[in-house]
């Protein structure tokens, strides 16, 4: 429940603060005085988005903060959901800043709108004269018979099952197109993957061929140069060996004589042995070299495939072609593999839709057997509204296909006179007979403990004389389960508010401002009265509001 509401610079409100207690609040104020401003405060709370508009001190920020009392309501995992500190006292605050900015804070810690908006949603429900046209709606129908019947958790676990199944059901659909798009793509895969395995590609081979393609058109070069350097070293009559040969034995036959020479007698000895070395080998290359033409031509057509598949695929070297041909082996198989993926994911999603039915059957079986309940339990609240003639159907149907709300069509279908089949309540409930239907079905909902509190805005429209009467005693009713919150025009309503507020104006300083008080046992009569007569002196006016209130 709301135990405390402050607003501070909004509208035409400098400053209020405004106190709740349990039980049933009823508010009154002359038409314009400002009691719309209260709710527009509480929904901007609630999570509904703000408009710099509303500020009184355009250079000033508006603030609006409510403590709420929610211990027994079962709010700790959603506050644990937000990562909030829980408190069985725990305020929101709003604040709406001259820059057109928000900000929203729960116990203290910085949150989203939606975060306002979920936890609204389970601390309060207002009521206006607009929302009995949510009456027509099939949610709304549906959410009343099941909060009736408490339905909820399995409602939860119907919810939780059928989102598996549909996100199992288009992953499914996902696979299809993407098996679908895969076969139209198999035969190009299938090509491109051919050729190149036909092309019987090695790793290195490009770079491999590439010198020996070189080597065989410079043959003849290779020849020349191997052929002079073997006849400078070893063949010809001044051969580099012999004179070096000859060059050692000198030095060596004197290197006993002079300190210096012998070691440069080693170095040419040393360089004797390596040209004869490199002489040996040098012979050995030229008597390889071969010309071959065949190969030549062999060389080419490998290079010319090669230098064919890197330009077509954009990319270079052998290993970059082995890797598109592996990348093609793999898309083939994959596309082998969607045909095995599906027929898997086919059976996963026939388990999640059994699961969601089994869950939504059990729901809807709930559901039909607690719907005449329902139906009886507001016709006979309509009954003590002065609509004794009236008839309430809940209609159950079972519909072939799972929906968001299960395997059910829910409708409530009314009628308001005797011998009238019950219709669609758009086709057959006038603007007074909605309020009172509304009413009605806030009224059984009050004993299930779903909500802390309900705001009810003018839900008396239409009703007066007896029929007032009986609103306000279902309404002090609703209020030994629930908090309530009543704003009214109606003196039978007022009076039986446990605590009743008067929202009032007055001018400061040439300017329009409301304010709200709490009136006292003497106040209440006279407001009261005036609500009868439209004087508070008027003595018969006095007496009946003290036989209202009591």
């Amino acid at each position: 429940m709301v135990t405390h509401l402050s607003i501070k610079n909004y509208i035409l409100i400098d400053a209020l603060e405004i106190p709740f207690s349990e039980g049933l609040t009823t508010i009154t104020g002359e038409t314009g005085a400002g009691k719309s401003i209260l709710l527009g405060a509480m929904d901007l709370i609630l999570g509904e988005r703000a408009d710099k508009k509303v500020l009184l001190d355009k250079d000033s920020k508006c603030i609006i903060e409510a403590t709420f009392y929610i211990k027994g309501y079962d709010l700790k995992d959603l506050f644990a959901e937000f990562d909030l500190d829980y408190d069985d006292q725990s305020i929101i605050r709003r604040e709406l800043l001259p820059s057109g900015k928000s900000r929203a804070f729960v116990n203290d810690t910085p949150v989203k709108l939606n975060v306002l908006k979920a936890l609204g949603n389970k601390l309060i429900n207002i009521h206006s004269q607009f929302e009995t046209l949510t009456l027509n709606r099939s949610d709304f129908q549906m959410t009343v018979l099941d909060d009736f019947a408490h339905n909820q958790p399995l409602f939860q676990k119907y919810s939780s099952a059928f989102d598996v199944y549909l996100k199992s059901e288009n992953y499914l659909k996902e696979l299809t197109e993407k098996e679908k798009s895969a076969k139209a793509e198999q035969d190009y895969y299938k090509f491109l993957f051919e050729e190149l395995e036909n092309a019987n590609l090695e790793a290195g081979e490009k770079e491999k061929l590439e010198r020996e393609y070189t080597q065989l058109t410079h043959t003849e070069d290779i020849r020349q140069a191997l052929y002079f350097s073997v006849e400078g070293l070893s063949r010809s009559e001044t051969n580099i060996l012999e004179v070096l040969k000859e060059i050692n034995s000198r030095l060596a036959e004197v290197s006993d004589y002079h300190k210096l020479i012998k070691p440069i007698q080693q170095r040419v000895e040393s360089s004797h042995i390596e040209l004869e070395d490199i002489a040996a080998e040098l012979e050995n290359m030229e008597s390889d070299i071969e010309y071959s033409p065949q190969q030549l031509e062999y060389i080419q057509e490998r290079l010319d495939v090669i230098y064919a598949l890197e330009q077509k695929h954009h990319v270079e070297g052998t290993e970059a072609l082995l890797e598109l041909k592996n990348k093609f082996d793999r898309k083939l198989q994959d596309i082998g593999t969607l045909e095995e993926d599906i027929e898997t994911q086919k059976n996963i999603v026939q388990t999640n839709k059994e699961k969601a039915e089994k869950h939504a059957l059990e729901l809807h079986q709930k559901r039909e057997k607690k719907a005449p309940e329902v139906a009886e339990a507001v016709q006979n609240v309509l009954s003590k509204l002065n609509m004794s003639d009236s008839k309430v159907v809940v209609d159950v149907q079972k519909q072939e296909e799972l929906n968001e709300y299960g395997l059910s069509r829910v409708e409530i279908l009314f009628s308001a006179n005797k011998g009238h089949s019950p219709g669609a309540i758009k086709n057959v409930a006038s603007g007074g007979e909605l309020s009172r239907l509304m009413l009605a079905i806030k009224s059984i909902l009050s004993d299930k403990n779903i909500l802390p509190t309900i705001i009810f805005d003018e839900i008396d429209s239409g009703v007066s004389g007896n029929a007032a009467v009986k609103v306000g005693h279902i309404m002090h009713k609703m209020s030994q389960t629930m908090q309530v919150i009543a704003i009214t025009h109606l003196p039978q309503i007022a009076a039986k508010g446990k605590d009743h507020l008067k929202v009032y104006k007055y001018d400061h300083n040439g300017r329009t401002r409301t304010d709200i008080k709490k009136l006292n046992p003497q106040e209440r009569v006279e407001e009261t009265a005036l609500m009868i007569s439209g004087e508070h002196q008027n003595e018969n006016a006095l007496k009946t509001a003290r036989q209202l209130i009591g």
